[in-house]
């Protein structure tokens, strides 16, 4: 078995986005980092550490420049910046600590009124979490581009159908 330094051992985090960050709050985009929530078997974005690592980059909770070095990140550290939460891991405790932070974060978001606002993507299997910040709460889709567009492009087939 490798240990986590090898299986990250690049030295800028890869461009290659691992979950769209559609959910509009840390907690829902790491709920929505499997595919097809609503499937038997929902699609793992996340099957490996070097997965992880990258998507930790991505959403801002470590700094790009740690994406290789992450295995030897100083003592475990968590500090707020403006707003936005940067986590310096612990290969040791790197677990307990993302569980920690994802928890102060759902939590964060389930006792305040934000709360009535998260939706469920209406598209086919998907499933995925956001935060409906349209006015009137109208909001179907994780992502227009997405499901909204299938979404859009099924029910015109259904109509050219229709009408024949």
């Amino acid at each position: 078995m490798k240990d986590r330094q090898s299986d990250v051992g690049v030295k800028a985090a890869p461009a290659k986005l691992v979950a769209s960050q559609v959910g509009g709050h840390l907690a829902l985009d790491f709920c929505n980092t499997a595919g097809e929530h609503l499937a038997e078997r929902p699609d793992e974005l996340l099957p490996d550490w070097e997965s992880f690592v990258r998507w930790t980059v991505q959403v801002g909770l470590i700094e790009p420049e740690l994406y290789g070095e992450e295995a030897n990140a100083p003592k475990p550290m968590v500090v707020s910046e403006g707003g936005r939460v940067h986590w310096r891991p612990d290969s040791q405790f790197a677990s307990q600590q993302l569980r920690a932070i994802l928890a102060g974060e759902a939590l964060s978001l389930f006792c305040s009124r934000r709360s009535a606002r998260i939706g469920m993507c209406g598209g086919g299997l998907c499933g995925w979490l956001f935060l409906d910040e349209s006015r009137g709460k109208r909001r179907r889709w994780c992502d227009m581009k997405d499901c909204g567009n299938r979404e859009k492009a099924r029910r015109y087939y259904r109509q050219q159908q229709k009408s024949k």
